[in-house]
């Protein structure tokens, strides 16, 4: 298990550094931030002193980060798709994030350190986390993961040590190591997924696996009981959902509505899981 999983972060970063050499590729700065520009009309953002000293990066990003959606460069316009890696790290007054939807990429160590980062509103259409992204981000409380989430790698929220609760989407297709270690007031996991991936032994803490609840789909308990690395969990519940239907992805497309998840947040057409329509809740698989 931890040779594919090795496996499988090289050829992801094998990928991204081959996709990024390919392209043509400059800097456009703005204000606080520097966007890195690639030629198919797509950017990435960080902030301006990125890649600088850490006493040089101690006071450019803004208390709540607002991340646009597009910029403009010499007439070009370009998506913003990805925060660079090391972007936004040890950025001491950042207690806010929030992401456009056309984010798909957060990058290595892109939110590092970051000691009063409080709320990340992440993008309804983010595709993977990089290593160590939110590692010692000791504000984070909560994290609702977005539903169509594929990808976390190692050590992504590693020691937010007051992190109390942590929804993970039933799109997972792949945990590194260590992705919520040393996370000790870790209270409630929720996971939305009918058919659980394996995870690694040291994903979640010793004291985790004893004391924390593990809430899956109604139906699904023993599916985890005998799913390695949610095995270790002691306190595994089934969701008392209160669901009021059941309906296919079909049915729910057909439905105009807004949908939101159960934090409240705008999910997209493809999110999978439990939702809220017209008041009432339905489960999308």
């Amino acid at each position: 298990m931890k040779t594919i999983s090795h496996i499988f972060t090289l050829l992801v970063m094998l990928f991204m550094s081959t996709h990024a050499i390919a392209q043509s590729y400059s800097q456009y700065f703005d204000g606080n931030f520097v966007y890195g520009l690639y030629s198919p009309g797509e950017a990435e953002i960080g902030v301006r002193s990125g890649f600088g000293t850490e006493t040089s990066r101690m006071t450019n990003a803004p208390r709540d980060l607002v991340i646009p959606s597009k910029v403009k460069d010499e007439g070009d316009e370009y998506i913003v798709s990805r925060i660079a890696s090391l972007g936004f790290t040890q950025e001491i007054q950042l207690a806010k994030v929030t992401m456009p939807n056309s984010i798909t990429n957060i990058g290595y160590l892109a939110f590092n350190d970051c000691p009063n980062l409080q709320e990340v509103v992440y993008s309804e259409n983010l595709d993977s986390i990089c290593r160590d992204a939110f590692g010692d981000c000791r504000s984070l409380k909560k994290i609702v993961l977005p539903g169509k989430l594929r990808v976390i790698l190692n050590n992504a929220f590693e020691d937010c040590s007051n992190l109390t609760s942590v929804t993970i989407p039933g799109s997972l297709r792949m945990m590194g190591q260590n992705v919520f270690k040393d996370c000790k007031n870790l209270t409630t996991i929720t996971v939305n997924q009918y058919d659980p991936i394996p995870i690694f032994d040291n994903d979640f803490s010793d004291y985790t696996h004893q004391h924390a609840r593990l809430i899956v789909p109604m139906g699904c308990a023993d599916k985890y009981r005998n799913t390695k690395g949610w095995d270790l969990f002691v306190n595994i519940k089934e969701a008392a959902t209160g669901i009021d239907a059941i309906s296919t992805d079909r049915a729910a497309d057909s439905n105009s509505s807004a949908a939101y998840n159960l934090a409240g947040q705008k999910v997209s057409d493809g999110y999978k899981g439990i939702v809220i329509k017209n008041e009432k809740k339905i489960l999308v698989k």
